[in-house]
């Protein structure tokens, strides 16, 4: 009803491309493991996330519209602000939803780069921007990051 269709998103393109290019596809986690995390909040949390999602439901295409407008521009204090002021107003959602996966996808990462070789990792912007994000645990553990733009 909103009008979001997800095989027109980053994610579902880069997908596709990839598979037409023969390349091996691991996920950083599966679906079910998703399910768990979201499982895992006691059931008052689960509602109110529930609650607050639908609650903003009508939002949702303009604030998709503001993401992609700061995505493009480069503009991260947009993004950090946009993408992470409901979550922080929930901490046990921002624990599990955010940081906890964040720590479990940064040792993945580490163990890959350990490995050595050459990898394309995708992940929503959600987990790119704030002091909890992957890209912050990387820098904690040594591994640099910098902002790419045309």
């Amino acid at each position: 009803q909103l009008g979001l269709d997800p095989q027109q998103g980053i994610e579902a393109r880069l997908l596709a491309r990839a598979q037409a290019d023969g390349k091996r596809i691991v996920g950083l986690e599966t679906f079910e493991s998703q399910l768990r995390t979201l499982d895992s909040l006691p059931a008052r949390d689960q509602a109110r996330f529930l609650l607050v999602t639908l609650e903003d439901a009508e939002e949702i295409p303009a604030h998709l519209e503001t993401l992609l407008q700061a995505w493009r521009r480069g503009d991260v204090a947009t993004l950090e602000r946009e993408l992470l002021a409901s979550l922080r107003e929930q901490p046990a959602l921002y624990a599990r939803l955010l940081v906890d996966r964040n720590r479990n996808w940064t040792a993945q990462l580490q163990r890959l780069a350990e490995r050595g070789g050459s990898y394309l990792v995708i992940v929503g912007a959600l987990h790119l921007v704030g002091d909890d994000s992957v890209l912050a645990m990387l820098q904690r553990r040594g591994y640099p990051s910098r902002q790419l733009r045309d």
